[in-house]
């Protein structure tokens, strides 16, 4: 008998991603709660819809280090157990938002490629996901990842993903009004 693994399909990230994310504003709320759940105080978000559209959703929270940016990659897993759903840090204290360790697949509903760079112990990480060339491979396992890092003397925490290439025109408007009835 041989043993075998069992592989995950490129088509199944893309349904996945369609499915949990319906719409545009719900890619907004995913994003918006991770930087809740990384103890953001702010949350920036610019949305240009000129030649070269793209979107940047930069926070002010704990950032990751390199090896926490590289498991944000893996696809349900994450580190936010439903028996810590109140965390603390510097006295402020959070109800944690996500769970299911999806959320970057939400992404894939809005843009061809989404780059994000993070911030942590002085540390600057930074990984590219190209859509189009993970939609190349059958099977996510075939997909290389490069994730760089670089020690650097700030004291910068934080993360920035730009989106680039958008799929659709966003509604600002909607994003708006979404965000304000779903975060506090």
């Amino acid at each position: 008998m041989s043993k075998e693994k069992m592989k995950v399909g490129v088509d199944l990230i893309k349904q996945l991603s369609t499915a949990f994310y319906p719409n545009i504003t719900s890619v907004f709320s995913e994003l918006v709660s991770n930087a809740s759940d990384a103890f953001s105080t702010e949350v920036r978000i610019e949305i240009v819809q000129n030649e070269d559209p793209r979107i940047i959703i930069e926070d002010n929270g704990l950032g990751m280090s390199h090896d926490e940016l590289v498991n944000f990659f893996y696809i349900s897993s994450t580190k936010k157990k439903d028996d810590e759903r109140i965390k603390k840090i510097g006295g402020i204290k959070r109800e944690i938002i996500g769970k299911f360790g999806i959320g970057k697949l939400s992404m894939y509903r809005l843009c061809r490629k989404f780059e994000i760079t993070t911030w942590k112990n002085g540390t600057e990480s930074t990984a590219i996901m190209d859509f189009d060339k993970f939609e190349e491979n059958n099977f996510s396992e075939d997909f290389n990842l490069n994730v760089n890092f670089e020690k650097t003397n700030t004291k910068k925490t934080g993360t920035i993903i730009r989106m680039i290439g958008l799929k659709q025109e966003v509604d600002i408007r909607n994003v708006k009004r979404a965000l304000t009835k779903f975060m506090p």
